[in-house]
């Protein structure tokens, strides 16, 4: 029996709650970990290596989880992570491995001007792991002040 983390946990309730078909996992070093508890939750997991290798090939009813490791940050990182925001924004989660718990590392501070919310992290194995989602309804929540009703 495998004993599932406070992360693995969250990751999979929030896989059941959003009722994908299957998961594409991107990853250029697949974290085993992370697949074997994704493996419990979906009756599908395909493993790709770049996010090159998806454009044609994405249904809205996949998730798309994109593993980024901080010693990945680049600009071609960044533009692949925004081209996949804009095409695929119901449907993307960014998982950001780094080696120290600060929350401003160079990822946390790019995928937050993209709009990103981190959702949580945990550290697994002596690596940390931050969770991101992109939702549009609520990237800029208007203040009360600018409400036209007032």
């Amino acid at each position: 029996m495998i004993v599932q983390s406070f992360f693995s946990k969250k990751l999979n309730v929030i896989i059941k709650n959003l009722k994908f078909s299957k998961i594409i996992y991107i990853s250029e070093k697949c974290d085993e970990y992370i697949i074997n508890s994704l493996a419990n939750s979906i009756e599908s997991v395909e493993i790709r290596k770049h996010i090159n290798q998806i454009k044609d090939s994405i249904n809205k009813k996949d998730l798309i989880i994109l593993e980024v490791d901080e010693i990945q940050f680049s600009k071609e990182m960044l533009f692949d992570i925004a081209n996949l925001r804009t095409y695929h924004q119901t449907n993307l989660i960014v998982l950001v491995k780094h080696q120290n718990n600060l929350t401003n590392n160079k990822f946390h501070e790019t995928l937050m001007s993209y709009g990103f919310k981190k959702l949580f992290g945990e550290k697994l194995q002596n690596i940390f792991y931050d969770l991101y989602e992109y939702n549009i309804i609520d990237y800029k929540i208007k203040p009360e002040w600018l409400n036209s009703d007032y």
